[in-house]
């Protein structure tokens, strides 16, 4: 027990020097991965219980994982302060104004190292089952080890491509550079990036096989189950615009368990009015916080003002998701209402997004009632008991309409919308252009803009001076 003790701490000293070091960033630093040698299913199961690096959940005051590039650049929130300009690192202004610059000016990117130090964990566990006799790595417990791996490997991928690849395009996706798709625990590991296609490719693949061998439900939920792959793999092809799909893995996700929390149970007046592990939650992560301040976490963006109009004077969302500053100098309104229960973003996969990917499937597909089965399921937990009025239309376009507007107002600051004006800006219907004023300037992002996707950091580029870069 102490020896396997020791090693497991090593592991961990080792990914805290990594995750600490300012100038041998994770793709580039070159540790000896030798050393590090689990000895058997109980030192895999901890490294992959780090939720640190694993889940963005301690470790750290705000910590974080996925990436915050995209939730910082979309158009849930404008500066709520003043002083936001005069306070915030330049990197991060540049990132809000979509600056054709680089916007990174040398920084270490926690959004592109942190995802890889998690991938680069669940190959090593990989590696390791690889090692260990069939009787042990085929085990039920073993290959719920192995399922596991891939489930973290495949969700970082899958963050990862929505902010440092093209969005999917399926006549486009064999040529357009996707991600880097680590899959060695050896950080001497020569660097290329797979197309788009083989990073979806890559993605689904490896939710396919966890879906098949995790546990339906797991003993925490900062860990993967099958409802958590399924819902994962729900998302994914929603993003690929493989509606049936998706459809088909919602129906799949939610027979397994379809409650949902009624709001009129929750603490309105309460600063973080959900439990960090509550009943609708299915996987537990949270968005990164960065190395630099957040204006997301710490109070400096105020929501979107027309967005938060849209909810009706009885949607209890308005009091549950919102709160006004305290202080007296910032305008609008402040978000409060992260499913992970602190300041952290929630970015995991939960049952009320299984909902809203099920109702727009089904709104696309010309399942017109179903579609708003679905949307009247969710919106009537939301609602003060005896205000809901169920929702009833004939026309699929616009069921579609209203499914895409709640699905807006439910999953915000969720870094889910970044990915929805990604994959909509290729429906006239929906493309929409972003819009920023900042102390006196005017700041556009069109659809489809190249700056819809973030540089790879520029010395990941220089140690790799064959890896294209992105258009920006």
């Amino acid at each position: 027990m102490k020896q396997m003790k020791s090693n497991v701490y090593f592991i961990i000293v080792v990914g805290l020097l990594l995750a600490s070091c300012n100038k041998e960033k994770y793709l580039d630093a070159k540790p000896d991965m030798g050393l590090i040698v689990p000895n058997n299913l109980d030192d895999l199961q901890a490294i992959l219980d780090n939720t640190w690096f694993m889940n963005g959940k301690e470790g750290q005051s705000y910590p974080g994982l996925s990436p915050q590039l995209g939730e910082l650049a979309c158009d849930e929130h404008f500066t709520g302060r003043s002083s936001f300009y005069t306070n915030i690192a330049t990197w991060v202004k540049k990132c809000y104004t979509w600056s054709s610059e680089d916007p990174y000016e040398g920084n270490t990117i926690t959004d592109w190292n942190d995802p890889y130090r998690s991938i680069l964990y669940a190959n090593l566990v990989l590696e390791s089952l690889q090692t260990q006799e069939n009787a042990i790595s085929q085990s039920e417990r073993g290959l719920q080890l192995k399922a596991s791996a891939l489930f973290y490997r495949a969700h970082m991928y899958y963050q990862l491509a929505q902010v440092f690849a093209k969005p999917y395009n399926e006549a486009s996706s064999t040529t357009d550079p996707g991600i880097v798709l680590r899959q060695q625990a050896d950080v001497n590991e020569k660097l290329k990036r797979a197309s788009v296609q083989q990073t979806y490719s890559e993605i689904i693949q490896d939710l396919t096989w966890a879906a098949a061998h995790l546990p339906i439900q797991p003993l925490y939920k900062t860990r993967p189950s099958r409802q958590a792959a399924l819902g994962l793999l729900a998302r994914t092809h929603l993003t690929m615009g493989n509606y049936d799909r998706a459809l088909a893995y919602t129906d799949s996700c939610l027979t397994l368990s379809p409650s949902l929390i009624d709001y009129n149970t929750l603490d309105s007046t309460s600063s973080h009015p959900f439990s960090p592990f509550n009943e609708e939650v299915i996987f537990s992560c949270t968005l990164s916080t960065g190395n630099t301040l957040f204006p997301l976490v710490d109070g400096m963006m105020a929501v979107d003002s027309i967005l938060y109009l849209t909810y009706d004077n009885h949607d209890l969302r308005r009091a549950i998701y919102y709160m006004p500053f305290t202080d007296a100098t910032a305008k609008g309104m402040a978000y409060k209402g992260s499913y992970d229960g602190s300041p952290l973003y929630f970015s995991g996969v939960a049952r009320d997004e299984m909902y809203l990917i099920r109702a727009e499937c089904r709104a696309r597909m010309g399942q017109t009632g179903p579609a708003l089965d679905d949307l009247n399921t969710l919106l009537a937990t939301r609602f003060k008991t005896g205000h809901f009025v169920p929702i009833t239309l004939d026309n699929a376009d616009q069921v579609l309409e209203q499914v895409l507007a709640e699905r807006r107002k439910e999953l915000v600051f969720r870094g889910l919308r970044w990915v929805d004006l990604r994959r909509l800006n290729t429906d006239p219907r929906f493309t929409k252009t972003l819009v920023r004023e900042v102390e006196g300037q005017h700041y556009e992002l069109p659809p489809n803009d190249p700056r819809y996707v973030f540089p790879i950091p520029s010395d990941v580029i220089a140690l790799n001076p064959e890896m294209p870069q992105n258009e920006r």
